[in-house]
């Protein structure tokens, strides 16, 4: 499968499908378990879900955004300027 970009980043199409119902939510956010309906059909466990989410955000480290799931509601949204430490940043 090839790789599709976004925020500058290669992404699977599984998790580029992801980043875009997240950032589709805007600032409102998607809790985990609509994600897990509208992308894995319902199918997938919450560890997967938050699995993908981590990576997804590791590949995120050298931009200027982040996938946030820290809402105690256990909604997802795209954060701005939440990108990786300077250090991991490129020159």
């Amino acid at each position: 499968m090839p790789a599709e970009v976004r925020a500058g980043v290669r992404l699977t199409p599984l998790k580029a499908r992801i980043f875009d119902v997240v950032k589709r939510a805007g600032i409102d956010g998607i809790r985990l378990e609509d994600v897990n309906n509208i992308v894995f059909d319902g199918d997938a466990a919450p560890e997967t879900i938050r699995s993908h989410v981590q990576q997804i955000n590791e590949l995120l480290a050298e931009t200027d955004l982040q996938i946030s799931g820290a809402d105690p509601r256990g909604f997802y949204r795209i954060r701005m300027g939440a990108g990786g430490s300077p250090e991991r940043k490129k020159p």
